[in-house]
């Protein structure tokens, strides 16, 4: 694993989550609308990656809490697991263009299909000449692939991996370090990635959500 896992107690931030049973994205703004619900964001899931600050380490969600993460930037010494109800994880910024919903986000997960595919990207990251000259990924979603894994008890869960596509480079955004107020990202650099010829699932189907006019990125 190229992610190598700073400390602390999350607050409730602005996030996006790749639910790894659905195989949706969500999204949800408590800093700047302090909205109710998770919004779906899957269709057209693009935004900036901060690869170049993600932290790994533990991560504990709990229903109603804001989440709480011991968390390291790669190539610092990993905290020791603090209890049984953490969990392996990432945590890092994510810029969204303004039809997604705009705005700098929280993004972490501990589900393994998730995690994976965050590792690839962050590998292939790694290797770009890009990477080295300071400039981060925009980052889309192709699709997603079905992972099935056994469970102690012999039965067998599903889950959906996300594809991921780096699309495009940007110099980092000032508000990936700073979330709030959101900084403006190019509208071009959101952009359709070339066909590699592999065969991909599109994610499930959902309820479609109201997407914004403003069509600017931001």
């Amino acid at each position: 694993m190229s992610l190598g896992l700073s400390s602390g107690t999350g607050a409730f931030s602005s996030y996006i989550k790749m639910d790894a049973r659905s195989g949706r994205i969500l999204r949800r703004k408590n800093a700047e609308k302090g909205e109710q619900a998770d919004v779906d964001i899957t269709d057209g899931f693009q935004a900036v990656f901060d690869l170049s600050n993600i932290k790994v380490g533990w991560a504990m969600f709990v229903a109603g809490a804001a989440p709480s993460y011991i968390m390291s930037k790669i190539g610092e010494p990993r905290q020791p697991r603090p209890g049984d109800s953490y969990k392996e994880g990432f945590l890092m910024n994510v810029a969204l263009p303004a039809q997604l919903g705009g705005g700098v986000h929280e993004f972490s997960s501990t589900a393994k299909a998730v995690i994976q595919a965050i590792d690839k990207l962050h590998t292939e990251y790694q290797a770009a000449p890009e990477a080295a000259s300071g400039k981060v990924p925009v980052v889309k979603m192709t699709g997603t692939t079905m992972v099935e894994s056994k469970m102690p008890n012999g039965q067998t869960t599903r889950n959906f991996q996300p594809v991921l596509a780096v699309v495009g480079w940007v110099d980092p955004p000032p508000s990936l370090a700073t979330p709030a107020p959101a900084q403006a990202v190019p509208a071009s650099a959101f952009t359709t990635p070339p066909s590699t010829g592999s065969t991909v699932v599109p994610p499930p189907a959902a309820k479609p959500a109201a997407a914004p006019a403003d069509m600017a990125f931001g």
